[in-house]
């Protein structure tokens, strides 16, 4: 049986994904939390390429990292308060406010991809 693996997860979804929240938060989803263990992290910074239409959210503990805010841990996922970043780059006109998301090694982040 050492080559048999028993599916242990839990969630609506196993595929990461990025949400934008009409309350003005970045919301992560319970699978992005686990693959990304964004439990080990206290802040993340939030990023924007608006020419490539991407998101990135730079999970850190660093408390002196510029243009931290906490990251939230919930049932279901992770809640980062985003209402100025969501309103600055207009993002709750985007199409599609739910997202896959993954990790960008170069960048060492989770990068999105919307469409405005």
């Amino acid at each position: 049986m050492s080559s048999w693996e028993v599916y242990k997860f839990e969630g609506r979804t196993a595929t990461p994904k990025l949400t934008i929240r009409k309350g003005g938060q970045i919301g992560l989803n319970s699978a992005a939390v686990r693959k990304y263990k964004l439990d080990k992290y206290g802040y993340a910074v939030l990023l924007i390429n608006q020419e490539e239409g991407k998101i990135g959210v730079l999970p850190t503990n660093d408390e002196g990292m510029e243009g931290r805010r906490s990251i939230k841990i919930v049932q279901g996922g992770a809640s980062i308060p985003s209402k100025s970043f969501i309103e600055y780059y207009e993002l709750d006109k985007v199409k599609e406010n739910r997202m896959k998301c993954e990790w960008d090694d170069e960048h060492e982040m989770i990068v999105a991809e919307y469409k405005k």
